[in-house]
């Protein structure tokens, strides 16, 4: 049933998070029914033990470090996998912000790492995806119309200077190993 419901994802795994707590009660009562008390002891040790491994020793999320999850700003814990990206992005913001920019468009590929600069909207600013090819193009932002004042390339592997989105023209200003950010060359609109 599940499967036929849920389309496959690589990050799939977090829709069985639910049905492991729902069958949790059962094999308690299985375990209760079949199983000696000594037996269940060893049982929940051995679970407890081998979770242990992953909640402390997790190379992202590291509880017990200098650089401990709760020791950095969340920003910070972000960009944990990509940490080489964080001074850049968090420049662009900043120099995005003084600028006025409070649009900014995102392209990505099919499996691409937006997640990060969505964290700029919590600070009033408008993220939206531009450029999309996946059959989702024909519906209109949620937001109401949108022309960014810049869009953040997370596909960029190419050495042209200026692209177009949305019909207007963006000239390439930062690029780097794991995006490119244009600026909106139009002065269409800032809000």
């Amino acid at each position: 049933m599940f499967c036929l419901t849920v389309k496959w994802q690589p990050w799939i795994s977090r829709f069985h998070v639910p049905f492991f707590i729902l069958a949790m009660p059962l094999a308690v009562y299985v375990m209760e029914k079949f199983f000696h008390r000594r037996v269940i002891i060893v049982i929940v040790l051995v679970a407890f033990c081998a979770g242990l491994h992953p909640l402390v020793l997790n190379n992202t999320r590291r509880l017990f470090s200098a650089k401990a999850m709760f020791r950095q700003a969340r920003q910070v814990n972000y960009f944990v996998k990509h940490s080489w990206e964080y001074p850049l992005a968090s420049k662009v913001w900043e120099d995005l912000k003084s600028a006025g920019c409070r649009d900014l468009g995102l392209k990505t590929g099919e499996d691409g790492w937006d997640y990060t600069w969505h964290i700029f909207s919590s600070a009033g600013a408008r993220v939206e995806h531009v450029a999309v090819t996946n059959g989702t193009e024909a519906f209109s932002y949620p937001g109401g119309e949108f022309h960014p004042c810049a869009v953040v390339d997370l596909t960029d592997s190419s050495k042209e200077k200026g692209s177009f989105f949305n019909g207007q023209p963006y000239s390439k200003i930062v690029a780097t190993k794991g995006f490119a950010l244009y600026f909106d060359v139009s002065g269409v609109r800032r809000r």
